[in-house]
């Protein structure tokens, strides 16, 4: 992968999580093949000057370039201070939690990018809209939609509070999780501010959203499956991507879809309730 790329795959590494997670990235990273030429840059975020021992040795697996990040701006900063030390034209951005899910991962990610007036891909995408979540009822880390009176007030308020903020329902984004573009595009699209996690939240699914202002472009966004296809926005509820059915299109994992994955049936058709409005078959 040396020489003149094209093409870098920026993997978020966190001083926060168990090691675990780069060994299952790294697993499916070897296990499938990316099917195009890339440079596979480690961004290590947060790290002390001298890594675990348990992390050298898992770096030392796969050929990469390492850049050090320090261990603020959630993940869109992360990725924003990658994209200034890197010189490849197109960059997927992988989080943490990331894991390949077939053969030919990037080809069909860049194949899609290619298609005449696309400008960013993604593994998933949602229609789900964070202000009407919150007015439907209280969302917790699990999805779950809380019914006691206190917290149903308060999600109520919290939900009128943001509806300036964020589109209501249907609100289709690209999921930040694993998505594809052109590096001096994503710069142009990078946050003024990036201090709270609602920040972060509001670059993925807000009213300014990556996804929105890509439109605003005239360009086209689209969710890549794992059968190669290219999904445009209305497409994207019957995709079997993300939170649907058993997720049997899905191309990139993380702990969104692995949760979704793990979950009891009930919990399930809240999740497709969130995301697509009704539950899917």
């Amino acid at each position: 992968m040396a020489g003149t790329v094209d093409t870098a795959v920026v993997h978020l590494v966190r001083a926060g999580n168990d090691p675990a997670a780069l060994e299952r990235f790294l697993c499916s990273y070897a296990r499938h093949p990316a099917g195009a030429p890339h440079r596979l840059v480690l961004l290590l975020k947060g790290f002390a000057t001298r890594l675990p021992a348990e992390l050298h040795g898992l770096l030392a697996r796969v050929a990469h370039q390492r850049i050090d990040c320090p261990d603020r701006g959630y993940d869109v900063g992360s990725y924003c201070f990658a994209a200034e030390r890197i010189s490849q034209r197109i960059v997927l951005f992988l989080n943490s939690y990331s894991v390949l899910q077939g053969d030919r991962w990037l080809a069909k990610l860049l194949d899609a990018y290619h298609r005449t007036g696309v400008g960013l891909v993604g593994a998933t995408g949602s229609n789900d809209s964070m202000s009407a979540s919150l007015l439907r009822g209280f969302v917790d880390d699990h999805g779950l939609i809380r019914s006691d009176v206190i917290h149903r007030a308060m999600a109520i308020g919290l939900g009128i509070a943001l509806r300036p903020a964020f589109p209501d329902f249907p609100n289709p984004h690209i999921r930040s999780n694993a998505f594809l573009l052109a590096r001096t595009d994503f710069l142009a699209l990078r946050p003024w501010l990036l201090r709270t996690k609602l920040d972060a939240w509001l670059f993925e699914s807000g009213r300014a959203s990556m996804t929105r202002r890509m439109q605003k472009r005239g360009l086209q966004v689209l969710v890549v499956g794992a059968d190669g296809l290219g999904y445009p926005p209305e497409d994207w509820p019957r995709s079997m991507t993300f939170w649907q059915s058993h997720q049997q299109n899905l191309l990139i994992a993380d702990n969104r879809t692995a949760a979704y994955q793990c979950a009891p049936e009930a919990l399930r058709r809240v999740l497709q309730r969130r995301a697509w409005g009704t539950p899917m078959a």
